[in-house]
């Protein structure tokens, strides 16, 4: 498998995580553009970091990769249900299915020998990548005028920063 570039992964689409809080709902109407591309890019995002896990808890040789992919689909799971309520809350679609781009690299890791496979997903779903989404989330806790979206960046926040630790002490390296 030729190695997966970390940017094909994240591409302006961060995994999506975080617990909204309460209040009343707004129109998707009132939402931004920014903001509407970020609930559905990020509801994708969890649903191919999910994937991606599930084929890292099935596949990854190296017991502490094995168990940052199984922190990841636990993580991103709850996270990404709380995000999909909140996106019909707002009254966003909400994706079921990858983007062509994501389904390709999901395909391609599964097909990945297995000797090679740790670094295979460590690319996919490593520092680099965790490192990326953070830096989003922050952009967009900063940026963004709706009280629910932030909300629910803010409280996503200290997860994906765990992410982010558990990443950086992966022992393999993409």
């Amino acid at each position: 498998m030729a190695s997966v570039a970390p940017d094909a992964v994240v591409a302006g689409a961060p995994p999506g995580a975080g617990v909204p809080a309460g209040g009343q709902a707004s129109p998707a109407s009132a939402l931004t553009a920014t903001e509407l591309a970020f609930v559905t890019q990020a509801i994708e995002a969890g649903l191919f970091d999910i994937r991606v896990g599930q084929l890292g808890v099935d596949r990854a040789g190296n017991s502490v990769v094995r168990s940052y992919a199984a922190l990841l689909v636990s993580d991103q799971t709850a996270m990404n249900r709380q995000l999909q309520q909140l996106a019909r809350q707002l009254g966003v679609p909400v994706p079921t299915t990858l983007s062509e781009p994501r389904q390709r690299i999901v395909d391609e890791l599964a097909r990945t020998a297995d000797g090679e496979f740790d670094r295979q997903f460590v690319l996919v779903a490593g520092t680099r990548v965790q490192q990326d989404t953070v830096a989003l989330f922050e952009r967009t806790g900063r940026e963004t005028r709706d009280a629910q979206v932030r909300s629910f960046v803010l409280a996503a926040l200290p997860t994906l920063r765990a992410h982010l630790s558990a990443a950086e002490r992966l022992p393999v390296r993409g």
